[in-house]
């Protein structure tokens, strides 16, 4: 619920998603695929008001601890807008 019906997602490869059945999907997909325990961190560098009901938020993510079959995956980071 945290995407609008209609909203768009574009994942660290650069893969577009058009709602929220496809972005749904994705992460289902992913956490699948041994996210489900990983650690996702976020901080925030800058947030806009563009309105009085809408933010424009620039920051960096990462993730630890994702496993790929029987194996840990690399930590991820990187850039994120919201």
């Amino acid at each position: 619920m945290y995407f609008l019906p209609d909203g768009d997602f574009i994942n660290p490869d650069g893969v577009l998603m058009k709602g929220r059945p496809q972005i749904e999907q994705c992460y289902a997909q992913v956490f699948g695929m041994g996210y489900a325990g990983s650690t996702a961190t976020a901080t925030v560098d800058q947030l806009r008001f563009l309105k009085v009901d809408l933010a424009l938020i620039d920051g960096e993510f990462g993730i630890t601890d994702a496993i790929a079959k029987d194996h840990q995956l690399p930590a991820e980071r990187g850039r994120c807008t919201e």
